[in-house]
């Protein structure tokens, strides 16, 4: 349907929230009768009068699913040339009308088994800190492919989630998640910076490593009331993380070893209140990060040659009121107010030839917001349209102790937003959305000392007060015809953005200086998308087409030449997914893009195409055969063509009903490297990705 879910559903009940990925991956296909989609889905009783166009799912299990737990265990050997490869699992379930519970346990090596799966679609929390903001930890680029295809992943994954409803309205939910993961990956790097009149370029071999440790617990509590809604959600989040990045830069060889650890705290609440035509909104949230220290080693040779430390605290605060009336039957008029406080420090320490330098980042900002808005809902539903007019007033106190820099200053500004949603009728509707906004004085550009990234990378920030205002309008159309199974979705969206910052880079023998000045600059992005799909019911094929188009300018420092860098792209695809007999299942997709960059010294562009195919053959119940792949064609930076196909085998016997035993082969033409071309900004860079080679897996599944 063209749209992101806004909440997955278990037989009604939302027990994973985000990380549906647990429930899609686990739970058996047979143990499922039916997928509803629930189109302009309202998640709370209290807004159920409410026009919206979010799209949610709901899982309906079979009778029998919901008497028993159940489960999927699991157990795979293989090889990888001379590497073993090995995976565990096991998931246990239970759903019941009033409790439902899931919990898994996996372990592996062989890259898929338990990867991804605890990762949040909607409603994630951005845990951030201000040391992981200005110290990353190591990695590397990413190629079109997935990760099993080039990291070498060990993957450990412990979830527990359970949901128990205390009435009819009230519900109690807990989920616990835990990863490691340990990944291992390499590529060469052919790199082009254009210095004002010069071309700089480079030749790497990196090869990194990191290890990962993340933890997460959420407590909810949620009483969902025709009148009243009331939630609070307590999180905990942990996350420790060290990385090796060993480079090879003509004749010198750096290591690089980093050790980065956060921690954090949250509490959000929210009360709604309904009376008539008055509704009342609260929200609360709380939120403490922090980052003890994070330390990044950078030899050269076997020899020292920077030492960069960083740690940081971050407390935020951020309050809500909102109230409405409802003057005339679906007109609405509301004051929403915010107030926001984040406070906190930031300090980093370089240790290199021949200074050393140091930044002390403290104090405080305060965004006060009272936001006037009107809301306009016909009877029948229809049609809505909202307005707001946030009055803004932002206090900023923020000094550097170390490099003697100070942003203290009070501002008031208004922002604005407008939306509309119209259902012309059954089959159609239009969704538009404009807002214009501001942004003052990044705290981070008090940070006037270098900060060293990597081994060739070094920021240092300008120090000035930054101004930003930036406009996006997007307007979607949609149009359908369930009866005869014909689906559009097409878009456009106009982003501008000001600045009186100018952002840019230079080279200082091996290093790459990232820098900023104060010159008025604006950048622009069309986005264009269509996707059209028909389900041929005779022949049981789905086909859908798309395409995008989209154009961007930007202006850039070049060794402090101002340039201006455009970019173009367009691509369109095919996507065919059949099922002509029960026995045969069929998904093809051939994609193409064409994308064009272009500087005042030199215009670049590079075309690509990609083709994926699945076909599953069942000639019997107990056996299935499936073969995939895909062809890659791409163009590199220097005019040249690559090209790479990928394939893969697997074959699967059900011993009895509830077992299988299953063998896998993938990459079979032990495809070892796969080269392409990616533009950022005024940079280019040629990669050449070390791939994983042909593996053969066994697997038993047993599905009681």
């Amino acid at each position: 349907m063209g749209r992101d879910i806004s909440q997955f559903y278990i037989e009604g009940l939302d027990l994973l929230g985000g990380r549906y990925n647990l429930a899609t991956r686990n739970i058996p296909v047979d143990k499922v009768t039916g997928v509803e989609v629930l189109r302009h889905h309202q998640h709370n009783k209290v807004f159920k009068d409410e026009l919206t166009n979010d799209v949610a799912l709901n899982i309906r299990l079979a009778d029998k699913a919901k008497i028993k737990p159940f489960g999927t265990y699991e157990a795979r050997a293989g090889i990888e040339e001379k590497h073993p490869l090995y995976g565990i699992s096991g998931t246990a379930m239970l759903f019941r009308k009033k409790f439902q519970l899931l919990t898994t346990l996996k372990l592996s090596n062989e890259g898929r088994l338990g990867v991804d799966e605890s990762i949040t679609h909607f409603g994630a929390i951005s845990w951030n800190s201000g040391a992981e903001q200005v110290l990353p930890l190591l990695s590397g680029s990413r190629p079109p492919f997935a990760e099993y295809r080039y990291k070498d992943r060990r993957n450990e994954l412990f979830s527990a989630n359970a949901l128990q409803r205390l009435s009819d309205d009230n519900q109690l939910k807990i989920n616990a998640n835990y990863t490691h993961e340990k990944t291992n990956y390499g590529y060469t790097v052919s790199s082009r910076y254009p210095m004002g009149d010069m071309l700089y370029e480079t030749k790497e071999q990196l090869d990194f490593t990191q290890k990962k440790h993340k933890a997460t617990i959420d407590i909810e509590f949620r009483s969902n009331k025709d009148r009243q809604l009331i939630e609070n959600t307590f999180s905990m989040y942990g996350h420790f993380a060290d990385a090796k990045g060993d480079v090879v830069n003509n004749s010198d060889e750096y290591q690089q070893m980093q050790a980065q650890d956060a921690l954090g705290l949250r509490n959000a609440f929210s009360l709604v209140r309904k009376q008539k035509n008055w509704k009342w909104h609260f929200k609360s949230d709380l939120q403490y990060s922090e980052s003890p220290e994070g330390t990044l080693d950078i030899s050269l040779n076997n020899k020292r040659f920077a030492l960069q430390h960083a740690k940081s605290r971050m407390f935020k605060s951020r309050e809500w009121f909102y109230t409405g009336y409802e003057v005339l039957p679906g007109l609405t008029l509301a004051i929403p107010v915010t107030f926001m406080l984040n406070t906190g420090s930031l300090q980093t320490n370089l240790i290199s030839e021949p200074a050393s330098a140091g930044n002390d980042l403290v104090g405080y900002d305060i965004l006060l917001n009272a936001a006037p808005s009107l809301d306009f809902q016909t009877d029948n539903r229809r049609f809505r349209i909202g307005a707001d007019v946030p009055l803004k007033f932002l206090r900023n106190d923020y000094k550097n102790n170390l490099a003697n820099r100070r942003m203290k200053f009070n501002r008031g500004f208004t922002d604005a937003s407008l939306f509309f949603h119209f259902i012309l009728d059954a089959k159609s509707s239009f969704d538009g959305r404009t807002d214009w906004w501001h942004n003052y004085g990044d705290y981070f550009s008090l940070l006037g000392n270098p900060i060293q990234t990597d081994y060739h990378t070094i920021q240092t920030r300008s120090g000035i007060f930054g101004t930003n205002r930036t406009s996006r309008s997007r307007l979607v159309y949609e149009w359908q015809s369930p009866l005869s199974f014909w689906f559009l979705n097409t878009s456009v969206s106009y982003t501008r953005n000001f600045s009186n910052i100018m952002h840019g880079q230079d080279m200082n023998g091996n290093n790459l200086s990232l820098t900023e000045q104060q010159v008025e600059n604006t950048d622009d992005n069309i986005y264009i998308d269509a996707k059209v799909s028909k389900y041929l019911l005779t022949a049981k094929t789905n086909i859908v087409i798309g395409g995008h188009y989209t154009w961007s300018n930007a202006q850039m420092l070049s060794s402090g030449k101002q340039t201006t860098v455009y970019g173009s792209g367009y691509g369109g695809y095919v996507e065919v997914r059949s099922n002509p007999i029960m026995q045969l299942e069929a998904f093809y997709r051939a994609e193409g893009t064409f994308t064009q960059q272009e500087l005042p010294e030199q215009r670049s562009n590079y075309t690509n195409y990609n083709q994926r195919f699945n076909l599953t053959y069942s000639p019997i119940e107990i056996l299935n055969f499936h073969a995939g792949g895909e062809w890659r064609y791409t163009t590199l930076a220097d005019g040249n063509h690559k090209t790479a196909m990928l394939l893969d085998a697997r074959a699967e016997y059900k011993l009895r009903r509830k077992i299988r035993l299953r063998l896998e082969m993938n990459n079979l033409l032990n495809k070892k490297n796969y080269c392409y071309t990616v533009y950022s900004g005024l940079n280019s860079y040629n990669y050449d990705y070390l791939l994983r080679g042909r593996e053969f897996l066994i697997s038993f599944i047993c599905m009681p």
